[in-house]
C-alpha cells in the first residue's frame, strides 16, 4: 500500500477486517473452523507473495535500493516463519 492506492485499498482492508472479526466472534463448528483455518493461513501466506513480488517490482523500478529490498525481504521471511510456526502449534 503506498498513498497512490491507498484511498482504494483502506476501505477493502476494512471490510476484510470487519468480516474476518465477525467470523471469529461467531460459533464456528470444528470442522468448519479448521477449513476457515487452513482459508486464512491461505491468505496470509498469499499476501506475503504478494508483498514479495511488490517488493521486486519495486527493485527493480528503481523505486527502493537494494539495501531496502534486502531488509524489507528479511521482515517478511521473519513474517513467513511465525506465520508458518503459528500453524505448527
Amino acid at each position: 500500500m503506498n498513498q497512490d492506492n491507498m484511498d482504494l485499498l483502506l476501505p477493502l482492508l476494512n471490510e476484510h477486517k470487519e468480516h474476518l472479526e465477525r467470523l471469529t466472534t461467531e460459533r464456528i463448528r470444528p470442522s468448519s473452523r479448521e477449513k476457515f483455518e487452513q482459508k486464512v493461513h491461505e491468505v496470509e501466506l498469499s499476501g506475503i507473495q504478494i508483498e514479495r513480488d511488490t517488493i521486486q517490482g519495486l527493485f527493480e523500478e528503481g523505486k527502493i535500493s537494494r539495501d531496502l529490498a534486502r531488509d524489507m525481504r528479511q521482515d517478511l521471511n521473519l513474517l513467513e516463519t511465525y506465520t508458518i510456526e503459528e500453524d505448527l502449534v
